[in-house]
């Protein structure tokens, strides 16, 4: 079925007559038009610079658990490996907390720093366990400069 037209006539406004009853009106520059009624279920999908279309969505048929997200395998909408928090904060950072499981560390005062472990941490005071060793070349050794 192909979409209705109706003509824009500026400075007025015109009933769009032979529009179909579930159609959507979209504009094609100087004209509007009614898309074909779409089946139950489906979604508008854009058709770039033509006329949009209706697309049956391929999703996951059931939730597969709490805390996934859904992302495009290349082919279709899939449901993530990895369990997503259901909050976060602003200024929270997201971490691997453990094997496909992101979790999140709350954000804390500032002067903080972020000390790594087992699991990332803030810390107001760290210990820093390691030492630094100027380098030097040669020729800095030579000139006296070490």
């Amino acid at each position: 079925m192909s979409p209705s037209r109706a003509r824009l006539i500026p400075g007025s406004l015109n009933d769009i007559v032979g529009g179909n009853a579930g159609g959507v009106v979209y504009s094609q520059g100087a004209t509007l038009a009614v898309t074909a009624v779409g089946s139950s279920g489906q979604v508008l999908q854009s058709g770039g610079a033509g006329a949009p279309a209706w697309s049956t969505a391929t999703y996951p048929a059931v939730a597969t658990g709490t805390g996934k997200i859904l992302r495009a395998d290349g082919t279709n909408w899939v449901a993530s490996t990895s369990t997503y928090p259901d909050t976060a904060t602003a200024g929270d950072i997201l971490y691997a907390s453990g094997a496909n499981v992101i979790g999140n560390l709350a954000v804390v005062a500032a002067g903080s720093i972020l000390v790594s472990g087992s699991a990332p941490a803030w810390s107001a005071a760290p210990t820093i366990t390691t030492s630094v060793h100027a380098r030097f070349t040669l020729e800095e050794r030579r000139r006296g400069r070490h």
